[in-house]
């Protein structure tokens, strides 16, 4: 009888041990080195969730079709400097990207849309530095800019002991609409965006610079329909600062062609919307050409309020 109900007890203890070390169990770090830590001590699980931050004018989601496409994305960790870990196994739920890891500190950098011209996997086997990879810069080999063009984003996982993490990606380029305040009828034929470089940064410069060996060129864009309503997105470019960026358009007023053309912001930064807008001088009728700057989605200032009609 002892010995029955003995048995009895071992057996339930030992099921209570059992279940107790299975529910604690920590799933492994989805990257190269995954892993549970130093001697073979449980690691708790991080779970880090990106989405893309939104183009925004006034204070609204402005985003267009396509513009947030995610044709593949990869997270580098950079422990001490080197990069330790590469991530390529996201899960997509709900326009969000998430992965796990078993890493408690480094900086973690997530990228979109760049392996065709940044090969992360080369960079780790080459040794490369947190420097040097902070100062990558990337041009597309098409020579146009668009609207997807790459996002980018880090994260310092040392800054919290929270195990749910979530980094906004940002994009690498800004967006320029058209808006048309005026009663007069306006066509718009042509845009020309002066001295724009092709080459940038792929992370966010403080403050904001262009490459040593990027050249600048204007930009060009026809309309084969002349643009006669308010219209989103008309093109595209990179991050970049320059004191002679500029922004020319040809127009058809009331049935005469004119031009327009007025300065753009010294800095022109990721993700935010510029709205080249076409108004009429109150005192002389005459076009002009304001410069809105949606810094962070935000009310609208006037970077350049005077423009001119040539």
């Amino acid at each position: 009888m002892y010995i029955k109900k003995y048995i009895q007890f071992f057996g339930i203890l030992s099921a209570l041990l059992f279940t107790t070390a299975c529910g604690g169990e920590d799933i492994p770090s989805g990257g190269e080195g995954g892993g549970t830590g130093d001697g073979g001590s449980s690691t708790p699980v991080r779970t880090i969730t990106t989405h893309i931050n939104e183009f925004q004018v006034e204070g609204e989601n402005s985003s267009l079709p396509g513009e947030g496409e995610i044709k593949e994305l990869q997270a580098c960790l950079f422990e001490d400097g080197a990069m330790t870990e590469i991530y390529t196994q996201f899960t997509q739920k709900d326009g969000q990207y998430m992965f796990q890891t078993d890493k408690q500190t480094g900086h973690l950098y997530i990228l979109a849309n760049i392996a065709d011209q940044i090969n992360v996997q080369e960079l780790k086997a080459q040794g490369i530095t947190e420097d040097e990879w902070q100062q990558i810069t990337f041009a597309h080999a098409e020579d146009y800019i668009h609207a997807p063009e790459f996002f980018s984003g880090m994260i310092d996982l040392g800054q919290t002991a929270e195990n749910a993490l979530h980094l906004h990606l940002e994009r690498g380029i800004a967006r320029f609409d058209l808006s048309i305040r005026t009663t007069s009828s306006i066509k718009v034929k042509k845009v020309v965006l002066k001295n724009m470089t092709h080459h940038t940064f792929l992370f966010p410069q403080n403050p904001v610079t262009i490459p040593t060996d990027a050249g600048v060129k204007d930009r060009s864009i026809e309309f084969p329909q002349w643009l006669e309503t308010n219209t989103q997105g008309i093109a595209y470019v990179y991050e970049q600062s320059g004191e002679d960026l500029k922004a020319s358009m040809e127009i058809v007023k009331n049935g005469k062609e004119t031009t327009l053309e007025s300065t753009l912001p010294s800095t022109l930064k990721r993700n935010v919307v510029y709205t080249l807008e076409i108004t009429t001088d109150s005192a002389t009728g005459e076009a002009k050409l304001n410069i809105v700057e949606w810094e962070n989605g935000g009310d609208h200032t006037l970077s350049f309020l005077p423009a001119w009609a040539t």
